[in-house]
C-alpha cells in the first residue's frame, strides 16, 4: 500500500500547529535574576549570579513566594511598562499592586518603584493598594504611589482627600509630590488647592503655586484664591502668586508634563545600570 506523503505532511503541520497555539500562553517572556551563594571552603562562600527564564504564570507565582529573597527577584524581573506584553499587562498591574502590602520593605520599594514609572490610566486597577502604599512608613514607597496615583490622571479623583492628607507629611518631598499629584487630577481637584492655599506652611503654599499653571485652563476657577494671596506675609510665596497668576493659561505644554517625565527618565536611566 502506497501512502501519499502530502496527507502525511499537513497532518503533522496540523499537530504543530495545535501544539504551538497551545503553548502560546506560557512562553517564556521574563528573566529572573538571582544570587546562588556556596561553600568552596575553610569557611569562604562563593556568590554566583544565575538567571532562569519562567512564564507569566511562574512569575507571578514568585511573586507570592513564602522567601522574601524570591518575591524581591520576581518582582525586579518584571520590565519597565513600556516593554510589557500587551496581553500581561493587567496582570502584572495587578501583582505589582499586591506586592505594595508586602512586609518587606525592599519588595514594595521595587513594586512602587515600575508602578510610579508611567504605567498611567491602567493603574486605576489597584488604586485602593496606591491609596495605602501614600501612608507607608518607607518614604520612597510613598512618593512612587504619588507618581503612580499622578500618572493615572482625572480618574483616580477619589485619592483627592488622600493626597490632600499628605501635604502635612514630614517629608518635604512627599508634600511636593503630593501637591504636583493633585494638579494631576484635572477639575475635580481644584477646590482642594484652594483650600490647601490657605495652608500655614509656606512652601505647601509654594507647592502649590509652582505646580498649579500645569493644570491650564482648568486651574482658572482658583485665580480668585490666588488674588487674596497677592498680600501673603510671605514675600516669596507673594511673588509666586503673580507668577502663578500669569502663567495660569498661558503655560507652553512642553513645561506642564515636564516633572514627571524627568522622574520616569530618571527611572529608565538607573534602571539600565
Amino acid at each position: 500500500m502506497t501512502v501519499h506523503p502530502r496527507p502525511m505532511l499537513m497532518a503533522t503541520l496540523m499537530v504543530l500547529s495545535a501544539a504551538l497555539q497551545a503553548d502560546a500562553g506560557q512562553s517564556e517572556d521574563y528573566t529572573i535574576r538571582y544570587g546562588e551563594i556556596k561553600p568552596i571552603g575553610n569557611g569562604f562562600y562563593s556568590l554566583q549570579l544565575k538567571e532562569k527564564k519562567v512564564t507569566l504564570e511562574q512569575l507571578l507565582k514568585e511573586m507570592k513566594a513564602p522567601e522574601r529573597t524570591t518575591r524581591l527577584d520576581a518582582v525586579r524581573a518584571v520590565e519597565l511598562p513600556k516593554d510589557w506584553p500587551k496581553k500581561d499587562r493587567g496582570d502584572l498591574i495587578k501583582a505589582l499592586g499586591e506586592c505594595l502590602t508586602d512586609q518587606d520593605v525592599a519588595v514594595r520599594y521595587a513594586a512602587g518603584e515600575i508602578l510610579g514609572c508611567d504605567v498611567g490610566p491602567d493603574a486605576i486597577i489597584v488604586l485602593p493598594r496606591l491609596l495605602e502604599a501614600v501612608k507607608d512608613e518607607e518614604p520612597f514607597v510613598r512618593r512612587f504611589a504619588l507618581r503612580a496615583i499622578a500618572k493615572i490622571g482625572p480618574k483616580a479623583k477619589d485619592a483627592i482627600p488622600v493626597l490632600v492628607k499628605a501635604l502635612d507629611d514630614e517629608n518635604k518631598f512627599i508634600r511636593r509630590d503630593a501637591a504636583h499629584a493633585l494638579t494631576y487630577l484635572g477639575p475635580a481637584a481644584v477646590p482642594a488647592l484652594i483650600d490647601s492655599l490657605k495652608d500655614s506652611k509656606g512652601q505647601v503654599r509654594m507647592d502649590i503655586l509652582n505646580f498649579i499653571p500645569e493644570m491650564g485652563e482648568d486651574a482658572k476657577p482658583a485665580l480668585p484664591a490666588l488674588s487674596k494671596l497677592l498680600g501673603d506675609s510671605d514675600s516669596f510665596v507673594a511673588y509666586r502668586v503673580r507668577r502663578a497668576m500669569e502663567d495660569i493659561g498661558n503655560l507652553p505644554e512642553y513645561r506642564r508634563r515636564d516633572y514627571l517625565d524627568r522622574m520616569r527618565k530618571e527611572f529608565e536611566k538607573q534602571s539600565k545600570k
